[in-house]
C-alpha cells in the first residue's frame, strides 16, 4: 500500500473487515483463538505502548506459579496514568528460577528506584508448605520488599480482569499492556510463548466436539494473569461494587533488608 496507513485501499479494507482480522490480515497481530478466557481482550485496542513514568506510583503483582500444571514464575508491574487507566509496561516471566533471583532481576529494571511500590502476592505465597522459607519470606530477606495478599477465587478474580479490558465512559480502555509484556499478552491470546515459541493460552475446558464444558477453566497457562488479577483486587476490590471491599494488606516499600 504506497499510501502507507491512510492508503484509500487500506482504509476501505479497513472498513469491509472485523477489527481483529484486519488486524491480522494487515498489522501482523494475530486473532485471538476460540475458547480463550479473556474474550474481551482485544490485541488492537489493548496492546499500546508505554514507558516507566518516575512520577507516578508502582503496583507489583505476583505469582511464584508452582501449581501442578506447566506454570512460570511471573512478576507483572503497572502504573495508572493521569487518566486512570491502568499500564502494564514491564514483568518477569521466567522458568526454572528460585524466587530470590526472581526478586533479584527486579532490583535491575528502571522502575525499582521508586520509593512508592505496592507489592501484591498469590495467598499461597505466605502459608508454610514443608519449605523453609515462603515467597513472602524470601521477597523480604532478598530484596526488602513487602507483600500483601488475599484469596481470590477463580471466577471472582476472572469478573474482575475482565473488567477492565471493556471500555469506559469515555470510550478508552480500563488497562493496556505494553507489547514487551509478551509472556501476559501470550496467556491472553495475542502471540506466542515468549520461552517456548507455542501458543498457551488461557482457556476454557472443551470436549471432542470443541465446545466449552464446565464451569471453570484450565488451571494453566495462567501465571501472567493470576498476578496481574491477584493486583487488581489487591488495589481495586471486586468488580461487582455490590461484593464488600476486600481487607488487603498492600504494603509500600518496606526497608532492606540487611
Amino acid at each position: 500500500f504506497p499510501g502507507g496507513a491512510t492508503d484509500p485501499e487500506l482504509l476501505a479494507r479497513k472498513a469491509e473487515m472485523p477489527p481483529d482480522k484486519f488486524s491480522e490480515w494487515h498489522l501482523g497481530i494475530p486473532v485471538p483463538p476460540s475458547g480463550r478466557v479473556f474474550t474481551e481482550f482485544s490485541p488492537l485496542v489493548h496492546i499500546q505502548t508505554w514507558k516507566y513514568d518516575p512520577e507516578l506510583p508502582i503496583y507489583v503483582g505476583i505469582d511464584p506459579g508452582y501449581s501442578g500444571q506447566p506454570s512460570r514464575y511471573a512478576v507483572v508491574v503497572c502504573q495508572i496514568d493521569v487518566k486512570g487507566v491502568w499500564r502494564v509496561f514491564d514483568m518477569v516471566y521466567v522458568d526454572h528460577m528460585k524466587g530470590d533471583l526472581v526478586a533479584k532481576e527486579c532490583t535491575y529494571r528502571p522502575w525499582w528506584g521508586n520509593k512508592d511500590k505496592k507489592f501484591v502476592i498469590d495467598t499461597a505465597a505466605s502459608a508454610q508448605t514443608g519449605v523453609p522459607e515462603t515467597h513472602e519470606d524470601i521477597w523480604r530477606k532478598s530484596v526488602g520488599a513487602n507483600l500483601g495478599h488475599q484469596k481470590v477465587m477463580i471466577m471472582p478474580g476472572t469478573v474482575r480482569l475482565a473488567s477492565m479490558f471493556r471500555q469506559g465512559v469515555d470510550g478508552q480502555a480500563k488497562l493496556t499492556i505494553d507489547p514487551s509484556c509478551r509472556g501476559l499478552i501470550a496467556e491472553l491470546g495475542g502471540g506466542l510463548d515468549p520461552l517456548s515459541g507455542q501458543a498457551r493460552v488461557y482457556s476454557w475446558m472443551k470436549n471432542a466436539q470443541g465446545e466449552i464444558v464446565g464451569k471453570t477453566p484450565h488451571d494453566r497457562y495462567n501465571d501472567a494473569i493470576k498476578a496481574l488479577t491477584y493486583l487488581l483486587v489487591g488495589v481495586l476490590g471486586w468488580a461487582d461494587e455490590r461484593a464488600e471491599r476486600p481487607n488487603i494488606r498492600v504494603k509500600r516499600w518496606g526497608k532492606r533488608a540487611a
